[in-house]
């Protein structure tokens, strides 16, 4: 920083102020270009994901007392503790929706098929047909796997082809059990 005081700018050049503003002007545009920028678009993306999951936190609150409800009128009856809910299929759409939004998996098709009836459970066969990495479709399949609903994960088919790389297309089938009559 010394040297910087000590130089006498009027006894320097024409040439040697151009080069001296020009490289500080480089140094400048370098530092928010390879600095700043990346952070601003970190950040607006990030700030993108939290007004997602803030969404997504008053849906649940305000669902929160209808579950808290039905889980203490659950209790009190004769029924067994474990029992699966009955939603319905725009809930459970709905759920592997948000967990694709998650998880960055872009859902190209889903295509549920009629329930059936098995040992007093109603099977819900739904397929689906995803695009996304290859680690986040793996995070999805076990997110899916982890909900309280039980799900089979069948025919699970990867495809990747140079058009979609570094993607992967993603063909599977997941069977919904649901609580059901006799």
């Amino acid at each position: 920083m010394s040297v910087l005081t000590q130089i006498q700018w009027s006894k320097l050049s024409k040439r040697e102020r151009i080069l001296f503003v020009s490289t500080l002007s480089a140094v400048l545009y370098a530092l928010v270009f390879f600095v700043y920028q990346p952070r601003m678009v970190e950040r607006q993306r990030l700030d993108a994901q939290k007004k997602t999951l803030q969404q997504e936190i008053s849906a649940l609150s305000s669902t929160l007392p209808i579950l808290m409800q039905k889980a203490e009128g659950g209790n009190r009856s004769s029924e067994p503790v474990l029992t699966l809910s009955d939603t319905s299929l725009s809930n459970i759409l709905e759920e592997i929706g948000r967990q694709a939004r998650m998880r960055e998996v872009q859902l190209i098709e889903l295509k549920p098929s009629l329930a059936e009836m098995k040992d007093g459970y109603e099977i819900l066969p739904i397929q689906i047909r995803s695009r996304s990495r290859f680690f986040n479709l793996g995070e999805y399949v076990a997110a899916l796997e982890r909900l309280p609903r039980p799900i089979i994960v069948e025919r699970l088919k990867i495809e990747s082809t140079p058009e979609t790389s570094p993607d992967v297309i993603a063909e599977m089938v997941l069977q919904v059990y649901k609580g059901g009559g006799a």
